[in-house]
């Protein structure tokens, strides 16, 4: 067998295709290279005793929750739950990313320097800001019109007052120190999506090239030979585009899983203080507006968040019918012997299809289907008990 390299050279490693797209700019070799403002934040949250101390943090920053919503709802019971709610969202959002400090994640962020200063200037300007608003706007209007009030009230016994003033303030410096040392590497997640359609788009269109031996000067003694020397291409491009699909998939499964849980978490939380007229039963008004308000941006968050998880997958559908469905790729198919059934197996058991959450991948159908489905399941119950509610404060 005798073949010509590839005219373009790229060709004959499909891994450096892939890579050159993202590599346009200097890389780094070390995690010394990154921004120093990016680097102490993916170290620092990399840290375990870090993380363990942020639980801590983070169930002091949030305390001014109880007092805020307790007095909202006039209920400390509705207060204390949203309390958690809030901790365990903060956690979530803090504990749940991938880890940027080393391995898979930091060799991303090395790709490009760039960008990583970029990213590292609007992570350090964006704590800023928040550490501004939140300081000077967004807890003293707080304080002002729900924490003072609960601390003249007597929900929490004589000793309301002490409790608010000394839980308001532990939480306004525990909120100074979140807000600065608190940035996570949640705000890293975003610029993983044109890295992975980078890859993808690279990967398929490498796929045709090959199949249809595109740029190609091949000359070979018979057709086994060339579909030998095909196979064996498209086998080590997938080999590749897997390991680097599984690698990313199993970074941000927990996360965007986490998320999802969450979110859900809200929407049915809001429901069933909506629906239950023993919660909050001095404040039903107050109840219904402010948990119809939060049921509905998390719902909206909810359908946000699963339609940037299918996104990949999007994405997939998309360069597949693009790229590998025309004329050109039927007649490789043929040439190659497979049917229609032997190629849509072999390109559906790819790893990089889509993002994985709860074990399965995530696509615009599914999310369509399983959002419909809880919202539809949801808004039915709402109603019902809602309707036998206004009955009671009817009759």
């Amino acid at each position: 067998m005798s073949y010509t390299v590839p005219i373009n050279e790229n060709n004959n490693n499909n891994n450096i295709e892939q890579n050159n797209e993202l590599n346009s700019s200097q890389n780094g070799n070390t995690i010394d290279d990154l921004p120093p403002f990016l680097k102490a934040t993916v170290i620092r949250f990399a840290n375990p005793m870090f993380r363990k101390l942020l639980v801590l943090i983070v169930a002091l920053c949030q305390l001014m929750h109880v007092f805020v919503w307790s007095q909202i709802t006039q209920s400390v019971v509705a207060g204390t739950i949203l309390y958690i709610l809030f901790v365990v969202s903060v956690l979530v959002e803090f504990l749940s990313p991938p880890n940027f400090s080393q391995g898979f994640f930091l060799e991303i962020l090395l790709l490009d320097m760039k960008k990583a200063e970029k990213i590292s200037t609007e992570i350090k300007n964006g704590a800023y800001v928040n550490l501004i608003l939140s300081m000077l706007i967004v807890m003293p209007t707080f304080i002002y019109f729900f924490t003072v009030p609960f601390a003249q009230s007597e929900m929490l016994g004589k000793n309301t007052f002490y409790i608010t003033v000394s839980g308001t303030i532990v939480s306004y410096v525990f909120a100074a120190i979140v807000s600065i040392y608190g940035v996570g590497t949640s705000l890293l997640v975003p610029m993983l999506t044109p890295i992975w359609e980078a890859k993808v788009n690279a990967y398929l269109q490498s796929v045709r090239k090959i199949l249809i031996m595109e740029n190609y000067e091949v000359n070979m003694e018979n057709g086994k030979e060339k579909s030998e020397y095909i196979v064996n291409e498209l086998y080590n491009g997938q080999i590749q585009i897997d390991k680097f699909a599984s690698k990313m998939s199993k970074g941000l499964s927990p996360y965007y899983t986490s998320v999802t849980i969450i979110c859900t978490l809200y929407v049915v939380v809001s429901a069933i203080f909506i629906i239950t007229p023993s919660l909050g039963s001095g404040a039903r008004i107050n109840i219904i507006i402010c948990f119809t308000l939060m049921g509905l941006t998390m719902l909206y968050w909810l359908y946000v968040t699963l339609q940037g998880l299918s996104q990949p997958s999007r994405m997939w559908e998309e360069k597949k019918l693009e790229l590998l469905s025309d004329a050109k790729m039927q007649q490789a198919k043929i040439n190659m012997g497979w049917t229609p059934e032997i190629f849509n197996e072999w390109i559906e058991n790819h790893q990089c299809k889509g993002l994985k959450a709860f074990g399965f991948y995530v696509t615009s159908a599914s999310v369509r289907k399983g959002f419909s489905a809880f919202a539809s399941v949801l808004t039915i119950a709402v109603y019902f008990l809602a309707r036998e509610e206004l009955r009671g404060m009817l009759s």
